[in-house]
């Protein structure tokens, strides 16, 4: 079963279909993500992470919702949830929320709530609930990618090679995790040191976020398939 960073839940729109169960894959998510309330705003602040993705059918109560969700929580084991749309965050979480969202706690998860944020509330809100799950965020100006940025990027991937040729495993994690964001190379240098500490989640995890952006990348494919996702 796949390990997700973030569960995006929306409900059902004419155009949005609810989902069976969560889609865990985050190829699948990543694609199905423009189409969700917010989704084209904060697809470029979610680009490192791994995501899914589970669509509520509009007839559930919110009792139902919530169950729902803490299904998906036992299933896929996102670090945090993310509710998008203007009023599913109040809907599931009490009126007591701010319109302009914010973050509570659910089924023993931080869950955050979009509600009416503006672009800059919905950065932060999205940065504090990664803050409060321990995924790393990257800030907007290594988002942007400025050359800068490449430069350092290709700086730790070069030291992390370096060092997993010499079989220094945990000094090229360490080395990777000081280094994020990370692209589709530094994932897979991570998940390749990971399984050589015997860190298979961890492995599956880095791999994935390498799918998350580059979904055709055939090593990441081929170690996905030897752990058995």
């Amino acid at each position: 079963m796949a390990c997700m960073d973030l569960l995006m839940v929306a409900r059902e729109a004419p155009d949005l279909a609810p989902t069976p169960r969560e889609i865990d894959d985050p190829a699948r998510a990543r694609q199905l993500l423009p189409k969700l309330p917010h989704g084209p705003q904060i697809a470029p602040l979610l680009a490192r992470l791994a995501l899914g993705v589970l669509i509520l059918a509009r007839g559930l109560d919110r009792g139902a919702s919530r169950a729902a969700i803490g299904v998906s929580i036992q299933r896929a084991r996102p670090r945090g949830v993310v509710l998008l749309g203007h009023e599913v965050g109040r809907d599931l979480l009490g009126e007591g929320l701010p319109l302009a969202g914010g973050i509570r706690e659910l089924h023993s998860r931080p869950i955050a709530a979009l509600g009416q944020a503006n672009a800059a509330e919905t950065e932060r809100i999205l940065m504090e609930v990664c803050q409060r799950t321990g995924i790393a965020w990257a800030p907007p100006s290594a988002r942007a990618a400025p050359a800068r940025a490449v430069v350092r990027a290709e700086e730790v991937e070069a030291q992390a090679a370096s060092l997993i040729e010499k079989q220094r495993w945990q000094a090229a994690v360490d080395a990777l995790r000081n280094g994020e964001p990370l692209g589709p190379r530094g994932t897979n240098m991570l998940g390749r040191a990971l399984l050589q500490l015997g860190d298979k989640e961890g492995a599956r995890h880095a791999f994935e976020r390498t799918l998350a952006s580059e979904p055709d990348n055939r090593i990441a494919l081929r170690q996905l398939e030897a752990l058995g996702t």
